[in-house]
């Protein structure tokens, strides 16, 4: 892994996640998306829309609080444009990705389904609770991902 500088990284740089990011609309509850997303970047085939993600090397894959290597999660799968490409929504309210959540409940990466959503934080020995948001209507959330504890 590269050494940080004080230098700024802009959106072409070498960095590859980096430079696929794209600012928008900073995520305005009417907006269509929200504010930093990962575009056109190559995921693993089981990768739904909807799924919480992570990095793979360079490749995105489902993530989950099992263990300290896959609970590292860094947004949500928003789009497919291939079976093998997608977009990665990292901040921000999200637009219409889910279904069935309880407006104003906070959300967990799962440490049981990789890429699911749970109201309930992982309870089991050595898994991670990781809060990814809190949904303010029953399909969309607002993302605020954040490791909070690792299980005993």
């Amino acid at each position: 892994m590269a050494e940080c500088s004080n230098s700024i990284q802009k959106r072409g740089s070498s960095n590859p996640i980096q430079s696929k990011i794209v600012e928008n609309d900073h995520g305005s509850t009417g907006a269509s998306s929200g504010d930093n997303t990962i575009e056109d970047i190559t995921c693993d085939a089981s990768v739904a829309i909807g799924d919480i993600v992570r990095l793979s090397g360079s490749t995105i894959v489902k993530a989950q609080a099992n263990n300290f290597t896959n609970s590292k999660a860094i947004g949500i799968c928003t789009s497919k444009s291939s079976t093998t490409v997608c977009n990665v929504q990292v901040t921000g309210f999200t637009t219409t990705v889910f279904s069935g959540l309880t407006s104003g409940t906070l959300y967990f990466l799962s440490d049981s389904v990789a890429g699911q959503l749970t109201a309930i934080p992982p309870t089991t020995s050595g898994s991670y609770v990781i809060r990814i948001g809190a949904a303010f209507e029953s399909n969309k959330i607002i993302m605020q991902i954040q490791r909070i504890v690792k299980r005993a």
